[in-house]
């Protein structure tokens, strides 16, 4: 199967949440996206439109994302994008969600401190 992986940058805009599904654990939150561009006539930047995403981050990343990031953390994420198709009180609905497998901070507007993990020997 081709699929495509996209990466979008980033505001977490909900409290992300932890939960289990069977055995893996799942880290989910919402980003807002803005476009921001140059105005050709007066040259200032103005700010676009809004893409509003549902992000999922499955097993090992759920553990390392669940509790370091919080609401408003600017982020970068790379992953497949999914549509989701639900019925809402009788409504057909449909929304757009990232499976996220690369997840990280955006150091352009955060000041992050990193630290590599121990690798474990099988």
């Amino acid at each position: 199967m081709n699929e495509t992986v996209t990466t979008v940058r980033g505001t977490i805009i909900t409290h992300p949440t932890t939960r289990r599904v069977n055995d893996d654990p799942v880290f989910s939150f919402r980003v807002a996206c803005n476009s921001r561009y140059q105005d050709r006539q007066s040259g200032e930047w103005r700010n676009g439109s809004t893409f509003y995403l549902a992000a999922s981050c499955w097993g090992r990343l759920a553990e390392q994302a669940s509790g370091r990031l919080v609401k408003g953390d600017a982020v970068i994420m790379q992953g497949r994008l999914v549509t989701n198709e639900y019925e809402r009180d009788g409504v057909p609905c449909r929304d757009t969600e990232m499976r996220v497998i690369t997840l990280g901070p955006d150091m352009m507007r955060m000041e992050v401190t990193a630290r590599r993990l121990k690798r474990v020997e099988p």
